[in-house]
């Protein structure tokens, strides 16, 4: 198909003709090059993003370099339409525009509503979308990119940095408006790195089939002029909410979750919707560096869920590698399959345990609906290096609330290593503990570790 080439003036915003540019061969009804401004190009993306709404098919808006290495674009509110990619060239800087966000819930580019809509970059390390974090003293909503109640979105080969709240928020709200929007429906996140983030790195609140493949989430929760924006500052926070759906279908691959203030990945079901179905699979992933390496947390009895954590590894915690808390015993259970825990850290000297399973009394926060909390599962699950008490640490709060179901082995490189049941409220739990001579280079080898790929 013969393209078009659009050139959108600084100014006037009238169109000319150019000889078609170097851009890989996909099916675009036209290329839409923006014209650069220093010092404020919000008119002229805005006019580009029209432009685009203006014209059948699938159309690209560039965001190019102007030739000088590193071209910074500076930018207030974005709003994507249908039918569009927005896309920075390697060494584009995407830069919010200094008092344009001082509405506490708006994000930078906002795909609210929409389907068919890419946000990309050439190159995750040189291609940026960046805030001016030190100005947003509180909320946390002003997200880089916020997706809501839309469908087939795809955020690859980028950088998502210095936020008010979080890289990227998949919701079903538009938050500046305080809008419900909807479920949405297929969003890919790929070869992004969301680094420096004041909340998170990415929150996942509601879509079915979500992915976020080779991904990079680094140094969330950072401080900012009046102390810090709303936790839970993890890599990935996964917190559905019950007002159009919640979150089905998601996959996490490949990725890297790296000093985050408290924790790698956060799963938390205390809202998530009613007698759904929750499928998530978290493979080839390494989590160090954090207080916490991965939480799962209040799961209601109505929650029918199948969560694995497979082929990953949780190194260098200071606080709890994995912690199963409130988790009602249902259909399925929590998996941990060739995984390892690496070097957990003794500083905290209320971590008893690599694994702790318990319950506890928070009827006074709504989540306290459990019978039970567990069925977990360890299947070929290694420990490397422990300093803490135990392997494992297992607390039922009452016989109303016991634990049960934890099954498997875990094998242990610490002699005499133990499951430490701290009283007798459980029941079904045949889980053993193994001594082994194996070494995590040989674990590593075993099972395959691939992880992130640059």
């Amino acid at each position: 198909m013969r393209l078009k080439i659009l050139f959108i003036a600084a100014l006037a915003g009238i169109l000319a003709l150019s000889a078609v540019p170097t851009f890989a061969a996909e099916d675009y009804s036209a290329y839409i090059k923006v014209v650069y401004d220093s010092d404020d190009a919000t008119d002229n993306i805005r006019r580009a993003i029209i432009q685009a709404k203006a014209n059948p098919g699938k159309e690209k808006i560039i965001l190019s370099n102007q030739g000088e290495g590193t071209t910074t674009w500076v930018s207030g509110p974005i709003y994507m339409g249908n039918d569009m990619e927005l896309h920075l060239e390697e060494g584009v800087t995407l830069q919010a525009k200094s008092g344009a966000f001082e509405n506490l819930k708006q994000p930078f580019i906002n795909i609210d509503s929409k389907s068919n809509v890419t946000i990309s970059g050439a190159n995750n390390t040189t291609s940026v979308i960046t805030m001016l974090q030190e100005e947003y003293t509180s909320g946390e909503h002003r997200h880089c990119i916020s997706v809501s109640g839309s469908t087939n979105v795809t955020i690859t080969g980028l950088t998502a940095e210095e936020s008010g709240g979080d890289g990227i928020c998949i919701s079903d709200m538009n938050l500046s408006e305080g809008v419900v929007t909807g479920q949405n429906e297929n969003v890919l996140v790929e070869n992004v790195i969301c680094d420096g983030n004041a909340r998170n790195g990415i929150s996942i609140i509601s879509g079915n089939n979500v992915t976020v493949n080779n991904c990079k989430l680094l140094n969330t929760g950072k401080d900012i002029t009046q102390g810090l924006i709303t936790s839970p500052h993890a890599g990935i926070d996964i917190e559905p909410e019950e007002r159009v759906g919640g979150v089905n279908n998601l996959s996490i691959t490949n990725c890297v979750f790296d000093s985050n203030r408290v924790r790698g990945l956060l799963l938390t079901l205390k809202k998530q919707w009613p007698n759904q179905n929750l499928i998530i699979n978290v493979s080839d992933c390494v989590f160090r560096n954090s207080s916490h390496g991965i939480t799962v947390q209040y799961k209601k009895a109505s929650v029918w869920d199948k969560t694995t954590f497979k082929n990953c590894l949780v190194e260098n915690t200071v606080n709890y590698p994995v912690y199963v808390k409130n988790w009602a015993h249902d259909k399925y259970p929590i998996e941990f399959e060739n995984f390892a825990v690496i070097s957990p850290s003794s500083q905290n000297k209320d971590v008893l345990g690599v694994f702790t399973i318990n319950t506890i009394d928070d009827a006074a926060n709504g989540n306290m609906d459990i019978t039970s909390s567990g069925n977990v599962v360890f299947d070929n699950v290694y420990v490397f290096g422990n300093e803490l008490p135990s392997a494992v640490y297992i607390n039922g709060m009452s016989e109303d609330a016991k634990i049960k179901a934890v099954s498997g082995t875990i094998y242990s490189d610490k002699s005499g290593d133990t499951i430490n049941k701290a009283n007798n409220n459980y029941e079904d739990v045949t889980l053993s503990i193994k001594n082994t001579t194996k070494t995590k280079e040989a674990f590593l080898s075993e099972i395959g570790f691939s992880g992130y790929s640059e």
